[in-house]
């Protein structure tokens, strides 16, 4: 199991939290720093918030059919920097924008080539316009993201 733990130094374990049987690939902060997104082997991304809960806020799929599939993983995620979308990128060549409020797809970048290959970093421009993605190929995949 994952688990997280919020802890303050002063006053100790705040909150615990258990999150999925798989290994977690990659953490990223909010903007404003009161979430987090973990993405993950089983194919999976949670959002949790760090001020009041110990359980997700959303949890994402790997596909827009809603299917889990523990063949398919995320391997890195990133927030945009309205904190609004969520992307993340695994093995399956794609790189999906997701809606952090309604949870649904908002966009899907394809990595053009015909075998698969993980990507395996994601970042973000300052001003959020451009998405860069790396994939094990040791290709750079480059994104204009729409505001």
């Amino acid at each position: 199991h994952l688990l997280l733990f919020l802890i303050n130094p002063f006053e100790g374990v705040q909150w615990e939290a258990t999150g999925p049987e798989s290994d977690a690939n990659s953490i990223t902060f909010s903007p404003n720093g009161q979430g987090v997104a973990i993405c993950n082997d089983d194919g999976t991304a949670w959002i949790y918030d760090l001020r009041r809960t110990e359980s997700p806020i959303r949890t994402f799929p790997q596909s827009s059919e809603g299917k889990n599939n523990s063949e398919e993983s995320f391997y890195d995620c990133r927030f945009n920097v309205n904190g609004d979308t969520l992307f993340t990128g695994g093995v399956t060549n794609r790189i999906v924008a997701w809606d952090t409020i309604s949870g649904l797809e908002k966009e899907v970048f394809q990595y053009p080539t015909t075998k698969p290959f993980r990507c395996s970093s994601l970042s973000l421009t300052p001003d959020g316009q451009l998405l860069c993605a790396g994939f094990w190929d040791g290709g750079v995949f480059f994104c204009p993201i729409k505001q």
